[in-house]
Order: C-alpha cells, then sequence, then structure tokens
C-alpha cells in the first residue's frame, strides 16, 4: 500500500489533475493521484449536507414546536428506531456490495421524504402533531446513517495518513452544502413551504448517488484486500458489526467516545429548546433563527477547514484534534450553569458547533482508517446510529430525573477528554503497525 509522499496511477489519467492539484495546494497537500477522488468525495459530500440542511431547520422547528418537555419522549422513540433501521441496514451490507446497497440506500431516504411530503399535503390537520413527531424522528435517524455511510466510504477508500491531509478538505463540501442548504431553506421557506422544500431535499439526494459512484470508480482502495472485495458484499450476518464492537477495546473507546459527545450534545439542545421555546414564541421567526444558526455555524467552519484545519490536525495530531470540543464543552456547561440565557446557549452552541464540524469530526472519522471493512461499515454504523442515539435517550432520562443534566454534562465533558486523549494515542499506535 502506498505511503503518503509514494506516488501512484502515475499516467495520463493522474496528469489531467494535476493542474487542479496545483490550484489547491494553499488549500491542502495533495498527490494528482488523488484529485480525482477528493473532488468527487466533496461533491459528494455537498450534495448530502444540502439536502440534510433543508430539512434539519424544519426538524428543529417540529422539535420545539412539540414542547420542550416532549423531547426526552423522541429521544427514545428515535432510538428505537435507530435499532431497526440499523439492523435492516447491516442485513443490506450482508448480501449486497457497497456498488449496490449506497443507491439503494440514498434513494430510499429519498422515497420516505416525498412520502412525507404527500402526506404533509394530503392528511387531516388532526395528523399534524403526529406527522410533525414522525418527521423529527425519521430526519433524525436518516441523517446519521446517511453519514455513518458517506464516511465509511471515505474510510474504505483513503488510508491514516490520506485522511489527516483529506478529510478537512472533504468535510468542507459538508460545510459548503450545509451553508448552500441553511441558505436555500431560510429564503425559501416562506415561498415552498415544509412539502416543498421537503421534495427540494429528496431530489438532491440524487445527486448524491451519481457522485458516490464516480467516486468509487476513480478511487483506489486504501488496501489491496479492499480492492479485491470492493465489489463483494460483507456477508458474515446483521450482527457482525455488534459482535465486533464488544471484542476490541478500541471499538468500544470509539464507542464511549460518541456517547459522551451525545450526551453533551442532547444536554445542549434541551437547554437550547428550552430557552428558545420560553424567549421566541413564533414558528416562522423559529425557523429562520435556526437556520440562520446553521449558516453562522457551517461559514465559520468553512474558513478553518480551509485555512488551518487539515495543517493544525498534521501538527498537533489526532488527540488534540478530539479533545478540543470536549475541553470547550466543559467551559460551556459551566456558563450555562451560571448563566442559562439565550445569549450564552446560542455562542456555546455555535462555538462548539464549528469546532466540532471542522476539527473534531475529521480527526474522528480518521480513528476508522486502521480499522477492516466490515468494521468501517457494519461497526462503524452500528456507533454511529445506535451509540449515537443512546446518548441522546441517557441525556433524556437524566434530565427526567431530576433536571440535573447540565452538572452531569461538566462530569461527562471531563471523561471525554480523557478518552479522547487515549483514542488517539491507539489511532497513532495502529497506523504505525501498518493496520492501516
Amino acid at each position: 500500500m502506498m505511503r503518503d509522499g509514494e506516488r501512484q496511477g502515475a499516467g495520463p489519467a493522474a496528469a489531467e489533475w494535476r493542474p487542479l492539484a496545483r490550484l489547491l495546494r494553499p488549500f491542502i497537500v495533495l498527490e494528482p493521484r488523488e484529485a480525482a477522488p477528493l473532488v468527487w468525495s466533496f461533491l459528494c459530500a455537498f450534495f448530502l449536507f444540502f439536502s440534510y440542511f433543508i430539512v434539519k431547520p424544519l426538524r428543529d422547528e417540529m422539535g420545539v414546536s412539540q414542547g420542550a418537555k416532549n423531547l426526552p419522549n423522541l429521544f427514545l422513540v428515535t432510538l428505537v428506531t435507530m435499532a431497526v433501521v440499523h439492523l435492516l441496514f447491516a442485513a443490506l451490507v450482508s448480501k449486497s456490495s457497497r456498488r449496490t446497497f449506497l443507491p439503494v440506500l440514498f434513494r430510499t431516504i429519498a422515497l420516505v421524504l416525498l412520502l412525507f411530503c404527500a402526506l404533509f399535503r394530503a392528511a387531516p390537520p388532526a395528523l399534524d402533531v403526529w406527522l410533525a413527531r414522525a418527521f423529527y424522528v425519521w430526519v433524525s435517524v436518516y441523517n446519521l446513517l446517511a453519514v455513518s455511510v458517506f464516511w465509511g466510504l471515505m474510510a474504505d477508500s483513503f488510508h491514516s495518513g490520506q485522511s489527516k491531509r483529506l478529510y478537512a478538505f472533504i468535510a468542507a463540501g459538508l460545510t459548503i452544502g450545509g451553508i448552500a442548504g441553511a441558505g436555500f431553506t431560510s429564503l425559501c421557506v416562506g415561498i415552498l413551504g415544509a412539502s416543498g422544500l421537503v421534495v427540494a431535499a429528496a431530489l438532491i439526494l440524487e445527486l448524491v448517488v451519481w457522485c458516490a459512484r464516480r467516486f468509487m470508480r476513480c478511487a483506489a482502495p486504501a488496501a489491496r484486500e479492499r480492492a479485491a472485495a470492493a465489489g463483494q458484499p460483507l456477508v458474515r450476518g446483521a450482527l457482525e458489526g455488534v459482535q465486533r464492537v464488544v471484542q476490541r477495546p478500541y471499538l468500544i473507546g470509539i464507542c464511549l467516545f460518541m456517547f459522551f459527545y451525545t450526551f453533551t450534545s442532547t444536554a445542549l439542545n434541551l437547554e437550547r429548546a428550552s430557552i428558545i421555546e420560553a424567549a421566541i414564541s413564533d414558528s416562522e421567526r423559529r425557523v429562520a433563527l435556526f437556520a440562520n444558526r446553521e449558516f453562522v455555524v457551517q461559514s465559520l467552519t468553512l474558513v478553518v477547514q480551509l485555512l488551518l484545519a487539515g495543517r493544525f490536525i498534521r501538527w498537533a495530531g489526532i488527540s488534540l484534534g478530539l479533545a478540543l470540543v470536549p475541553l470547550i464543552s466543559l467551559s460551556g456547561f459551566g456558563a450555562l450553569l451560571a448563566a442559562p440565557t439565550l445569549a450564552v446557549v446560542m455562542t456555546f452552541d455555535v462555538l462548539r458547533a464549528f469546532m466540532n464540524y471542522a476539527v473534531a469530526h475529521p480527526c474522528r472519522e480518521a480513528l476508522y482508517t486502521v480499522l477492516d471493512r466490515a468494521e468501517k461499515y457494519k461497526s462503524k454504523n452500528f456507533i454511529d446510529t445506535f451509540v449515537y442515539r443512546g446518548g441522546d435517550a441517557f441525556a433524556a432520562l437524566s434530565q427526567r430525573a431530576g433536571g440535573l443534566v447540565l452538572a452531569l454534562a461538566v462530569l461527562v465533558s471531563l471523561a471525554w477528554t480523557a478518552v479522547a486523549l487515549l483514542l488517539g494515542r491507539r489511532q497513532r499506535q495502529l497506523a504505525g503497525e501498518g493496520a492501516t
């Protein structure tokens, strides 16, 4: 397997992309052979988040419209739904290649969105509350599933050294897509309404499929055995990913990292929803606030991703990149305990979100580059979906148990910081052992 600095695929195909490699050199260290897969992965990421950020403000507003006190119930329903969807996805992966299950997954998501659009238009007003709840749950489920599969594909195609150089730039595609989607929603919500926005999001998912197929055609797998298996299904059963997690301490560590991240995210979201519900009563103003929040977060993320993140990760390493958000969370939850105001919660929310997207997320995805294909798709999907929503549910239950979720979030942030540092160290060891 080629490492950084080694050239692969020299010839006409690589030569065609050399001008682009030179153009991107101020932002990223790029070999000509990497330009084509980088472009298609960037576009795939762009359309994925363009679609998602069209419906995310709708989901968030529907969650607030149910009342902040009802959000814990939605988190619990989402956890159960996520478990069912994970088993269905794992069964699909077990019986089909990535060239098959990727289009099936994204087109199924689009069809369900179109079904919601039809229901929004045709269902009687008495069902509006239940439709809003179902939409909240579905968007919360499909986003995690789609993003997990996208990054699984990246981990299956780039090795650990490439991830440190390329992942921040690929994540910038997600960021620009988020900016476009949030801006589109903010401008068009009054024109298209909820149903029109959902149709647009569903149609854009077909562009995700188109870009993913072209990426798979030009991306060299990260190892020879994956090159031989790229067109083959993973046939060992739907529960193999869970079994791998239980057996490997490294995967257990990633589970803890993800659980702590989602616990603190949900603690923050619950506090944010409660404060916004008390401060803003108008539905369209809340949609605009959520859309503007996404625009600011994604804009800040983009600046950091393009100018700083890749170089910072290469210099500081995975450990420090993983620990940044836990440290921000530690101080942010302390501030909320002292002053639970709209200004404090939105400032903390924005700072934590853009640092997560710009630095922590690429570092977290780099953890998977040292795993095999079954772990990159099945185990990763289990962690990114069920474990993720498990953190949501635990935070919701903690709030019900006595409203001490913010204080508990401070303690969780301390443990999260320690896990982040240990995981980064172990990833370096596995990459050094040639596990990539």
